[in-house]
């Protein structure tokens, strides 16, 4: 997982630090929060978290198995993986 840096004196949340009890789960941070929220499953689908803004007043998530575009998002998290810091 990748998320954007904590504020000084904000604590993970107890889901996170409880995969990261684990040993399987690996947390990295990044300065800046990215431009989207996405879940990549198994490699196969991609999930969007678009969050609610005053023209959409809901939130939406939509879901695509195209493998092209799972392969750039895909490559899109590998990039911002490699520029991220261990947590």
């Amino acid at each position: 997982m990748i998320t954007d840096k904590t504020k000084e004196g904000e604590v993970l949340s107890d889901v996170i630090r409880t995969l990261k009890e684990t040993g399987d789960f690996k947390l990295k941070q990044i300065s800046e929060r990215p431009p989207t929220s996405f879940v990549i499953e198994d490699g196969k689908r991609v999930m969007f978290i678009v969050e609610e803004t005053k023209y959409m007043p809901e939130a939406l998530s939509p879901v695509s198995d195209n493998p092209c575009f799972v392969a750039a998002i895909q490559e899109y998290f590998d990039l911002l993986w490699s520029k991220a810091t261990e947590n």
